[in-house]
């Protein structure tokens, strides 16, 4: 762990143990803290209005049961979790839908720009929408939360070497795909997406 991980975890055990004797600013500070990457861990699988209801109710879960919380072990694991089966659980109950914001209109001078981007970044979405669920999760664990893997075989209840397994696998076949000759221009001609 780096030197600014180990102040986080400092920061994170001192405002904990503020919530514990009933500090409200405290826990809200660890709710400024947190906020973005329990409400992406939701937005995985929710639309954008459920993704916020399920990590607003995360908060809430991780107040009624502040004193559950270990100072000394890492909040985010704990907290993407309570967010993570908040979501499946929404999830089984309502078709999920996706949030598209029709009102995004592109910069005539940057428009080559932005179309590059977004092939690039749908080549990549395609590819992750091609692996198995568990090779996702553990990939956007990992790449876009920062998790370790002690973290991630936390939240997802998973001895260290599977979540390295899926994590490599996860990688190799994300790889193949994007490296895959004919990848850009499936993308650009209107492959599936």
């Amino acid at each position: 762990m780096s030197f600014a991980g180990q102040a986080d975890g400092a920061a994170d055990a001192f405002l904990v143990r503020r919530a514990q004797a009933g500090d409200r600013d405290a826990f809200a500070a660890l709710v400024v803290r947190y906020q973005g990457p329990v409400f992406r861990c939701c937005r995985r699988h929710l639309d954008a209005a459920e993704a916020e209801d399920a990590a607003q109710e995360t908060f809430v879960r991780a107040y009624v049961h502040v004193q559950k919380i270990d100072p000394g072990r890492p909040l985010l694991p704990w907290l993407v979790t309570i967010a993570r089966r908040l979501a499946l659980d929404r999830n089984r109950k309502h078709k999920p839908t996706l949030d598209v914001d029709a009102g995004d209109k592109p910069d005539p001078a940057r428009l080559e720009d932005r179309l590059q981007a977004r092939t690039e970044l749908a080549i990549v979405a395609n590819g992750i929408r091609t692996l198995k669920p568990i090779e996702q999760e553990t990939l956007l664990l990992f790449h876009v939360e920062c998790l370790s893997y002690a973290d991630i075989a936390t939240v997802l209840a998973l001895p260290i070497g599977t979540v390295m397994t899926h994590l490599h696998r996860g990688r190799a076949k994300l790889k193949a795909l994007v490296d895959a000759p004919g990848t850009k221009t499936a993308v650009s001609q209107g492959a599936p997406r």
